[in-house]
């Protein structure tokens, strides 16, 4: 719970991070680089938050959801920003142009796209990071960075926003949502499975321990 109010407070590295996380993207979608994508997703700090905002929801405490999703909003607020910024400028000295997002991408043009799948992932993720957290396997959450389009979406939005491209700007928004969403959930339902266990193996515990008494 301590670790859920400290990510929830957030730090001028979390918006660094995020910000530094959602240019790398914004690259990757230039150069239709795969593992710029990775490395994006790699650098994006915002796993503890959402965790920080499951933990909330699933103890009921208002304090921590509120400072979690507005964590979350400013910074990535904060990180689309800049990037966006940063796009007219390369825009303005002739980096850039709109058909460097709207043409063919066939390595990144699924972070615009959303399916079923984007869902599944991201509540597959939710459940591994939490369950890496609780249990203690913090080598797992690298896995579960790599798993989610949340900053590769954020970059492409920036971009989208910066050279004028609407449709794009819808799809990256929709996969940014769906994912935040989905690990959320994904976070409840497992702290919750969790309680539950743990109450009714103390229980087992507490019966079995027992003394009985002779008839």
């Amino acid at each position: 719970m301590d670790n859920a109010y400290g990510e929830a407070r957030g730090s001028w590295s979390f918006y660094a991070f995020l910000t530094l996380a959602t240019t790398i993207a914004s690259v990757a979608v230039v150069t239709d680089s795969s593992i710029l994508v990775v490395g994006a997703m790699v650098v994006g700090p915002e796993f503890g938050v959402v965790a920080a905002l499951a933990v909330g929801l699933a103890a009921r405490r208002p304090n921590l959801i509120k400072d979690s999703a507005r964590l979350l909003v400013q910074g990535f607020l904060v990180a689309i920003a800049i990037t966006a910024v940063l796009a007219l400028i390369a825009r303005a000295v002739g980096w850039i142009d709109l058909s460097d997002v709207t043409g063919p991408r066939p390595l990144t043009g699924f972070i615009w796209r959303p399916d079923k799948w984007s869902a599944v992932v991201a509540v597959l993720a939710g459940t591994a990071g939490v369950l890496s957290q609780t249990a203690g396997r913090s080598n797992a959450l690298v896995g579960v960075f790599i798993s989610v389009t949340t900053v590769p979406a954020a970059g492409d939005f920036a971009l989208s926003l910066a050279l004028g491209a609407p449709e794009q700007l819808a799809g990256s928004a929709a996969q940014l949502g769906i994912n935040l969403v989905g690990m959320t959930a994904a976070g409840v339902a497992t702290l919750l499975n969790q309680t539950f266990l743990w109450r009714l193996a103390r229980r087992r515990v507490a019966i079995g321990g027992a003394p009985r008494s002779d008839s």
